[in-house]
């Protein structure tokens, strides 16, 4: 009895301890469709949610965060043009990206730097699609150690292979990025009108 008491004293404070590293939302069977509408809200309406469900407004940082530990890799994808479409979440992703593990925290640091290279790569068409524009900082860009975003193809095999590396799956990062972008840009409608 004495030993039983003692193990989980010693639990309890090892995870009194312990550095929190999820989100404040536990992922449950409605989450994917609670974000799927929070990105519908948000203007990225290329997802389809399992269910209708009202969106109820999260804070950029939670959904970040959901995004970044979801069960769903469409939903994890996502953040590529969630950046592109609000690059003001630049800052968000600062304020997040330490409280999240691995393979959350590889998610969301390759997904920005997705997002930031094909930001320049796809820069005319954004500013057609957007009422603006604001350039991402390259902020994860040296602890990756990768080619300027100027070096579209070197630079996302690079963050393919940093993404593979971190979160220990060796998929095709590149081409999860690339079928994110290529939904995004299929479904986004312009907001602004030109003129020949």
């Amino acid at each position: 009895m004495t030993t039983a008491c003692a193990t989980i004293t010693l639990m309890d404070r090892v995870l009194a301890n312990a550095t929190p590293v999820a989100p404040a939302i536990a992922l449950d069977a409605q989450m994917g469709d609670r974000l799927v509408a929070e990105l519908h809200r948000l203007g990225l309406r290329y997802l389809n949610a399992g269910s209708a469900m009202q969106s109820v407004p999260m804070t950029a940082e939670l959904l970040l965060l959901n995004l970044a530990t979801s069960p769903e890799a469409r939903l994890r994808a996502a953040l590529v043009p969630l950046f592109l479409w609000r690059p003001e979440y630049a800052s968000a992703a600062v304020a997040v990206v330490d409280r999240l593990s691995d393979p959350g925290r590889a998610t969301l640091i390759c997904t920005y730097s997705a997002a930031v290279t094909y930001q320049q790569y796809f820069a005319g068409q954004l500013e057609l699609l957007a009422d603006s524009v604001s350039t991402l900082p390259d902020l994860f860009a040296a602890g990756l150690n990768l080619p300027p975003p100027e070096d579209f193809d070197a630079r996302l095999v690079a963050i393919a292979g940093q993404h593979a590396f971190l979160s220990g799956e060796a998929i095709n990062w590149r081409g999860t990025y690339q079928h994110a972008i290529a939904n995004f840009m299929r479904f986004v409608r312009p907001v602004r009108v030109c003129h020949p």
